[in-house]
Parts: C-alpha cells; structure tokens; sequence
C-alpha cells in the first residue's frame, strides 16, 4: 500500500485492521504455518506470537546445463499482473533506450504479458518484441542472455529469478523484486533501483559473456 501513488491506492490503508484480524484468526486456528520467506516467518512470530511458523522455499526444476545465448537478448518474464505491466512498461521507457543506444543490436523481449495490456507506447520501440503467452519457456531461456526484473511495487517472492537461476542466467533486479530471495548481491544477482545503473549493468554484461556466466553459475548453484 505504501508503494501506491494514487488515492484510491492509499485508501487500502482501511483494509488493513481487517487484514490482520483475518491472519491472527488463520495463524490461531492451523497447528502450524507455512511460509516462503524468512522475512514473512519473522513477521508472523512478531505480529501474532505464532512459534510454530516454517520456511519451505519455493523450488524449480532445474535445468540441464547449456552454454549461454551469444545472442543479446534480454528477457523479461511476467504474467498479466498489475506490477508486471508496470514494470515492463518502466523497462521499456526508462531503461531500454539507453541499451539499445550501446547495443545497437540487442533486443528486449517481453513475455508472458499480453499485448494489448501494455498501453505505454515505448513498448513499441525498436529492438522490442512482445510475444504474449509462450508454451516453450525452455527455448525462451536458451534465446536469453540476460534476465531482467525492474520490478517497482508488490509483494511475495519473484519465482521468475529462482527459475533464471536454475538456467544459470544471471539476473539484473531491483531490490524490490528481489525481496525475499536469498541470493548474495554481486555474487549471484545483480541488484539496481535506478534506470541509469540498471542500463548500465544490462549494457555491461551484454558485452562480458564471462561475467555473465560467472553470476550465472554462481545463481544456479545456490538455486539447486
């Protein structure tokens, strides 16, 4: 909710005594609770008093090993949810143009969302390629070099950086969209909040498939 920025946003704030009141009478009634963050069993045992709270972390195949695309490809995997929309369209806008600029021949692709959910226009700029629903994610991934998350709002853990890891893909993300997840910053992910850096990062490993593959094996072996 604080993540909001209209009012119709911030009235949310209403909801929240009714929220917890539901999770207190949830926590009380189960014998135990099951969470997918350490962040999510501390709130818990703080908010309610509730010991018997564990972690079972989310969990991906994963995948044989393939060297990586030498293709500069950039991927961006999300559903037609809310903060993915947003955040391909924060991509698209505010971080593509300066990769393009240094990457003349990269290309972002943007899967998972539909086309006409996407109403931002830089969406539609050169070296952009939508593709709406893919049954094959194992292809998408060999096409990809690497794996971006500029998510701005929401909340749970991000499956899709887990699942980049377990291809061995290193991953260029907000703090945001890496809250919850336990890779370490700079070895196995690659963590910037504003366009400039997060270019600047994507740019770089575009142009050092050694780099690439040194946080795209380090991520994998934590995700197995």
């Amino acid at each position: 909710i604080e993540q909001q920025k209209s009012l119709k946003g911030k009235l949310m704030y209403l909801l929240i005594p009714a929220m917890k009141r539901g999770e207190q009478r949830a926590v009380s009634m189960a014998a135990e609770t099951y969470v997918c963050s350490g962040k999510d069993r501390e709130y818990i045992e703080r908010e309610f008093r509730q010991p018997k709270v564990f972690i079972v972390p989310n969990a991906v195949d994963i995948a044989d090993p393939h060297p990586n695309s030498t293709a500069p490809n950039l991927l961006f995997l999300g559903s037609d949810y809310g903060p993915n929309i947003d955040a391909a369209e924060f991509m698209a806008e505010k971080i593509w143009p300066a990769i393009h600029s240094g990457v003349p021949g990269a290309k972002l692709i943007i899967a998972g969302i539909s086309r006409e959910k996407l109403k931002n226009r830089a969406t539609y700029a050169p070296g952009i390629e939508i593709t709406g629903f893919v049954r094959d994610l194992d292809s998408l991934y060999q096409a990809s070099r690497v794996i971006v998350t500029p998510i701005l709002v929401g909340g749970g853990t991000r499956y899709k950086i887990i699942e980049a890891a377990a291809y061995a893909k290193p991953v260029v993300s907000t703090a945001m969209g890496a809250e919850g997840l336990e890779f370490a910053p700079g070895k196995e992910i690659l963590i910037r909040d504003d366009p400039g850096s997060f270019a600047e990062t994507c740019t770089e490993l575009l142009a050092d498939p050694s780099l690439c593959e040194k946080i795209g094996t380090a991520a994998r072996a934590k995700a197995a």
